[in-house]
């Protein structure tokens, strides 16, 4: 028994694999977050540590408290290797490539920027994951912002996360969580401001990585062109009347589906760095919420563009008719 694949099997097929895949990742989201706290009457963390920059005190004036608390962030900018000095290609979420200053364990609050000029100060390399970020705040008792926290001491990487050492069930059926914070050492580095992982690797590594994302850039630049090419030509056809015409039909259906697979091969794609860089990742690690944020953009106008050739798929099919009566 023969399958008839045509178009309508094919749109069908993508907008299955859409709804999966923007769908797991919410409930990998929801799962998480109750496998994590299940508790009624709130969590207890019974230690403490030591704060990983030090506190800035609140009775200092105004313009005296902004000035050191900017510069504890940079300072610890600097630490993170947060402070880029090498510009790279970047394909969307997917892969990029940068630079930063290498960490510096003498930094002060005050010499942060002599050792960022200085002429001994190498760069470290990275490939950055921007489809890949840490977990964010898991509950409404960690006062240090987020559950998982990176830093760098000592020119090694680190995070800083909740652990639930002791579970105490309450005489109302409840459970209390008590929390501790560790330390753990990763492999990878962090970019805290756009929030993803970052890859340490070489100079080469990064040129040639930097190649192969370029030439994917320009490949998908030529794509969308043709795109825009085709769109327009439609414009063009129905400002002279020719509505209804196979071409017209089958630039709308290029353009539905193209813009449908692009969030399936965002994801995709987004998912293979990870098998690539097994090595680098620990459960902590999740995927960007901005990369589902990003992804609806194209979802939309892939949906418009699919009723656009719907519509006018039946206009052409009832053109045909009314030609053929006539």
């Amino acid at each position: 028994m023969k399958m008839k694949f045509n178009t309508n099997v094919l749109i069908n097929v993508i907008i299955i694999v859409v709804v999966v895949l923007y769908t797991t990742p919410f409930v990998l989201m929801m799962l998480g977050s109750h496998t994590l706290h299940n508790s009624g009457k709130g969590d207890i963390i019974s230690d403490m540590p030591k704060p990983i920059d030090p506190t800035v005190s609140m009775d200092l004036p105004y313009y005296k408290y902004i000035s050191v608390r900017d510069s504890i962030k940079s300072a610890r900018a600097l630490k993170n290797e947060n402070l880029f000095n090498a510009s790279g290609f970047e394909l969307g979420y997917v892969i990029g490539t940068t630079g930063s200053y290498v960490s510096c364990d003498t930094c002060t609050l005050k010499g942060y920027m002599s050792s960022i000029g200085s002429s001994n100060n190498n760069t470290q390399y990275f490939i950055q994951l921007p489809g890949w970020s840490l977990k964010a705040a898991g509950n409404d008792y960690n006062y240090y912002g987020d559950s998982v926290r990176f830093f760098r001491e000592h020119n090694k990487a680190y995070i800083r996360k909740e652990v639930i050492y002791q579970s105490a069930k309450n005489k109302d059926g409840s459970i209390s969580n008590h929390l501790n914070y560790v330390d753990i050492s990763v492999p990878f580095g962090y970019d805290q401001r756009h929030q993803f992982l970052l890859i340490p690797v070489s100079r080469s590594t990064r040129n040639v990585v930097n190649i192969i994302v370029g030439i994917c850039i320009f490949m998908f630049c030529f794509y969308m062109l043709y795109l825009l090419a085709a769109f327009l030509k439609f414009i063009a056809d129905l400002s002279k009347g020719f509505s209804f015409t196979d071409k017209n039909v089958n630039r709308l259906r290029l353009i539905a589906i193209s813009l449908l697979v692009y969030p399936c091969i965002l994801f995709l794609l987004t998912l293979l760095m990870r098998l690539i860089f097994y090595r680098y990742f620990i459960p902590d690690v999740t995927i960007n919420q901005g990369l589902l944020k990003y992804s609806w953009k194209p979802l939309v106008l892939g949906i418009v563009f699919l009723v656009l050739y719907r519509a006018f798929r039946q206009g052409k099919l009832l053109k045909d008719e009314q030609d053929l009566t006539v």
